[in-house]
């Protein structure tokens, strides 16, 4: 079968320039990222959380698995959680 209009790329080009291009795509995915800019100093001692006194925290949701074991154990790091951190969980 002839084509009237002459092709400007053949299928085998086509698919081969795709495929560079989504290997291309692969590898930018991969490389790491640029390093974020420096932060400004801050007023309070590093790694000092801002206190806020009475915050609320809530979980989204209902048992968390088919594990009781594993609800139990979120409930308790919850409770420490919020007692370490002076919020209510």
């Amino acid at each position: 079968m002839t084509h009237p209009i002459p092709s400007l790329m053949s299928r085998r080009r086509f698919l081969a320039l795709t495929a560079l291009a989504g290997a291309g795509a692969a590898l930018a995915a991969c490389a790491p990222a640029a390093a974020p800019p420096a932060a400004p100093a801050a007023t309070a001692a590093p790694g000092a959380a801002p206190a806020i006194e009475g915050a609320t925290v809530r979980f989204l949701g209902g048992p968390w698995s088919f594990l009781p074991d594993l609800d139990v154990v979120i409930e308790s790091f919850a409770a420490e959680w919020g007692a370490e951190n002076n919020a209510t969980v």
